[in-house]
Formats: C-alpha cells, sequence, structure tokens
C-alpha cells in the first residue's frame, strides 16, 4: 500500500504532516499476515465496513456516570448482515465508507436512495463518499404497573420512552493524493430524547479522524476524534451495531470514560493483525468527564472542549481473534480487554477522595450451525456468545456485568438480512453504593436482570423495522420503593439508510 508511493521522502512527509496537524490540534483542544489471510479485509470483512448504526449508548443521569443505561435496555437497532449477495453495482460504494470500525451495515446497494441524482457517482471521481441514516426508538412498559403519572419518570420505558438520532458521514480517499489505504472521515450527530438519563440530547461530532491501513493491510492507524465503543470489545451482537444493541447493556467501558459514536473524544488507536486471525488493538483517549454525561458535554460542547477539570487519560488495550464465516468454516470471535483510566473519580468507598478507574472485559462468539454453503451465504445460521466485564466497585455504581446471548443470522433463505435474538443479561450494583442507599433507610437491590427477544426484517430497501420484548426485574439503579415492580418493555425502531 504505502509503499506504491513515488518518492520515499514525500511519502513519509505527507503521512507526517497529517499526524502533526492533527496532534496540534487536538492538544490546544484539550487543555493545553505473511499473506493476503491475514491482512484485515481478508481476515474479517466486516471490520473494514461501517456500522449500521453507531446508536447513541444510555447515558448517565445528571451528575453520575452511567446509572439507567445498566439496567434498562439499550436503544433497539435492527440486526443486519454485511454478508449480502453483492449483485447491485452501488454496491461498489462500500470501499469508502468509514474504515476503523468494528461493525458492519448494510452496504449502499441497500440504503432508499443508491445515488441520488448521480451525485455519489458525481462525488467517486474526487475520492468523496457521504451516507447517513436515522433511528427511532420508542419503549414502553407493557405491564403498565409503574407508570405514576404525576410523578417523576424512574426509567426507560414507565412512561413513553423516545430516542431519536441522525447521523451523516462524509469520506475522502487519501489514495488521490498519495495516500493509498488512507482516509479522512467528519461524521455528525443529532440526538433527540423525551427522558433526559436516556440521552442526552445535543448535536456533536461523531467521527472525525485519519485511517491509515500499512504493511499492505497488516496494521491499521486511527487519530483523530474517535467513537471507541465501536472501535474496542465488540459488545454489539454478532458483530453488528445494528441490531447487536438489542438487550445489550454492556456499558462498563463508558462507565471507565471509554469515548462513545456520539461523544467522541480525542485518540489515536494502532491494530496489528499478527495472522491467522489473531490481532492485538492498543490505544489512548482523552477520557470522559468522571462525573458523567451532563458534566461531559457542560465542558466538552460541540465535541472540541476539554472534558473539565481532573479529566485526564483513558489507555486501552484489546487482544484477540477473529476468523470471518466461510462455507465450511463457522465464524469466531475471542477478545479480551483491559482499559484505565487516570481521571479523578469520586469515591464511593471513602467519600470527599478520589481513585482511577478501569475495567477487564472477556467476550466470545461462536457460529454454532451454518445455513448456507456459499462466501455470500456462509454467516447465515446459529450464533452463541457470552460477555463478562468488571470495574471497580470503589468508584463505579456498576461494577459487574454478565452475558449470555444466543442468535440467528439469516434465519430463512428467503430473507437473508433478517435476524433475531434472544439475550439475558445481568448488572452488579457496588457494594458500596448498596451500603451508602441502606445507610440512609434506602430500599435497596444488589442487582438487575434481563431477558430480550427480538426480531429484525428489512422491509424495503433501506428501510429495517425492529420489534421486541424486554423483561427487566429491577428496572431502577441500586434503591428501590416498595410499590416498584418488574418491567416487560415492549420495544419498537425503525432505521432508515439514506
Amino acid at each position: 500500500m504505502i509503499r506504491h508511493i513515488k518518492g520515499t521522502p514525500a511519502r513519509y512527509a505527507s503521512l507526517a504532516a497529517i499526524v502533526s496537524a492533527f496532534i496540534s490540534f487536538a492538544a490546544n483542544a484539550t487543555d493545553g499476515a505473511p499473506s493476503q489471510e491475514f491482512k484485515a479485509s481478508d481476515v474479517d470483512m466486516q471490520a473494514q465496513l461501517p456500522p449500521t448504526q453507531p446508536t447513541p449508548e444510555s447515558s448517565a443521569p445528571k451528575g453520575e456516570p452511567i446509572q439507567t443505561a445498566q439496567y434498562t435496555p439499550t436503544q433497539l437497532v435492527p440486526v443486519i448482515v454485511s454478508e449480502t449477495p453483492v449483485t447491485n453495482p452501488y454496491a461498489r460504494f462500500s470501499k469508502y465508507m468509514v474504515k476503523g470500525w468494528n461493525v458492519t451495515m448494510p452496504d449502499p446497494s441497500n440504503y432508499i436512495d443508491q445515488d441520488p441524482y448521480g451525485i455519489r457517482t458525481a462525488m467517486e471521481e474526487d475520492g468523496l463518499f457521504f451516507f447517513g441514516f436515522t433511528n427511532d426508538t420508542f419503549t414502553y412498559d407493557v405491564r403498565n404497573d409503574n407508570q405514576l403519572y404525576g410523578r417523576p419518570q424512574l426509567y426507560s420505558g414507565q412512561k413513553p420512552t423516545i430516542v431519536s438520532s441522525t447521523y451523516g458521514f462524509l469520506t475522502y480517499d487519501l489514495g488521490k493524493v498519495g495516500l493509498p489505504g488512507g482516509q479522512l472521515t467528519a461524521g455528525v450527530a443529532y440526538n433527540y430524547v423525551n427522558w433526559d438519563p436516556a440521552g442526552p440530547t445535543h448535536a456533536h461530532i461523531s467521527d472525525f479522524k485519519y485511517f491509515q491501513s500499512l504493511f499492505d493491510g497488516k496494521a491499521e492507524l486511527m487519530i483523530g476524534y474517535l467513537g471507541n465503543s465501536i472501535v474496542y470489545n465488540g459488545i454489539y451482537i454478532g458483530g453488528n451495531l445494528a441490531g447487536g444493541t438489542f438487550g445489550v447493556n454492556a456499558n462498563i467501558p463508558q462507565e471507565a470514560g471509554q469515548s462513545q459514536s456520539l461523544i467522541t473524544r480525542p485518540g489515536v488507536n494502532f491494530k496489528v493483525y499478527l495472522g491467522g486471525g489473531v490481532y492485538n488493538l492498543a490505544g489512548v483517549q482523552r477520557s470522559w468527564n468522571p462525573k458523567g454525561t451532563d458534566a461531559e458535554i457542560g465542558s466538552n460542547g460541540f465535541g472540541f472542549g476539554t472534558s473539565g477539570a481532573h479529566v485526564g487519560e483513558l489507555f486501552l488495550e484489546e487482544f484477540g481473534y477473529k476468523r470471518a464465516a466461510a462455507p465450511g468454516r463457522p465464524f469466531t470471535w475471542i477478545r479480551a480487554g483491559y482499559g484505565f483510566n487516570n481521571s479523578d473519580y469520586g469515591s464511593l468507598k471513602r467519600p470527599g477522595t478520589t481513585a482511577h478507574n478501569h475495567y477487564l472485559s472477556l467476550l466470545a462468539d461462536r457460529q454454532l450451525l451454518q445455513l448456507g454453503d456459499t462466501p455470500t451465504t456462509a454467516h447465515r445460521g446459529l450464533y452463541a456468545g457470552f460477555t463478562v466485564m468488571q470495574a471497580p466497585a470503589e468508584v463505579d455504581r456498576f461494577d459487574q456485568y454478565y452475558e449470555m446471548r444466543l442468535y440467528m443470522k439469516g434465519p430463512f433463505a428467503s430473507r437473508p438480512t433478517d435476524s433475531m435474538s434472544l439475550v439475558i443479561n445481568q448488572n452488579r450494583f457496588s457494594k458500596y453504593a448498596v451500603a451508602s442507599s441502606k445507610a440512609r433507610h434506602q430500599l435497596t437491590d444488589v442487582q438487575a436482570t434481563i431477558a430480550s427477544l427480538g426480531y429484525t426484517a428489512n422491509i424495503i430497501r433501506g428501510v429495517f423495522l425492529t420489534s421486541g420484548l424486554s423483561y427487566v426485574n429491577h428496572p431502577r439503579a441500586v434503591t428501590t420503593v416498595p410499590e416498584q415492580r418488574s418491567a416487560l418493555n415492549f420495544l419498537t425502531n425503525v432505521i432508515i439508510y439514506y
């Protein structure tokens, strides 16, 4: 890739200039495998394609990091597979889509406007590409036992809850200026909610970065304002952000300061493909504000702010093994991660003092049954997976997360982009947070368990409809009231790609 550039000095000068310019900008804005088998494009084609949707990960109530998102179902998105048979000429635009994400989305041949008025074709000549999507989700507790009209809403779905997100991205192929495998991305997002803890409602940069594939695809560099929730861990079902969020409540990485698609932070990531599907991913980013989402947005604004005082860096590491599905070879993905945050988090163990934060994660997914026997249908079948995450109880209200999932991609031959999933997870609350609540003579719970069942249908080109039910035994975090009952939330979502 880089080796094809004529003129060694010019080659490195172009790369160095881009990296140097970003580092200078970010500093001012934040406080002063030997064969093709081992390339990213071959080891896992999904790794090179963007997700169906960087959904707004649930955020924390005012002043507290990630409270509600840990025990109420995360925003529902349709499960979509990228392995759809490519028969449409518009699928060629896929090579211009955002690189570096660990989730997939349908290729542009499955957008409602594949090439409106020939605009994408005209832009393609200059190496430019744009795309966007909207995602609207409705949640409601159909048991109707906990609405308590006239009182404040305490959890998602207690009253009809709406989350609506709109994203837009513009990419530029740096091969046009002598950097093959390079890409610039600029993205913006707007999120609306009718209940603040499910939010927030705000506009923000979504992805603002430079990506470079190196050494014939054996390594990748990312530098910019990053949404690392769709780069690390792979918490989304089947590696799809679209639909993969249904029933998933693994927000411990965000609780530890990891950036999201709706709240990006400056950082650098470097990924190396070691051969045979093995990879290592490491990076550092500016942390979120330890005081929570409201404090982060208040000090960071549209995305170029400082995140406030006492905010440091989050160091990230992930080691994994990933092989895409192929005829006779089932999909496999195993990954272990670690994050360390040197910011000052308020201690739950010793109020009035601060401590650093970290998290550990282990996730695995395996295709148990293949329903297709061609390269374009091998992804169809039955999958199973699990997630285990842990964080320090001293600074995190949610210190343990466990999940088991069973899902199908392309359950019917006639509907290869449909999917369905059953997810059971549990969040355990910090013993120090529980003890504090008991000391104030409040009723407390020590965990919240959720079971979710959903189905996604690609109803027309570019439009996906998902519906499902989630049973939540303890809809509120830590504290509760005598009249509180479990919730049965109905979730429906419509997502449109354009």
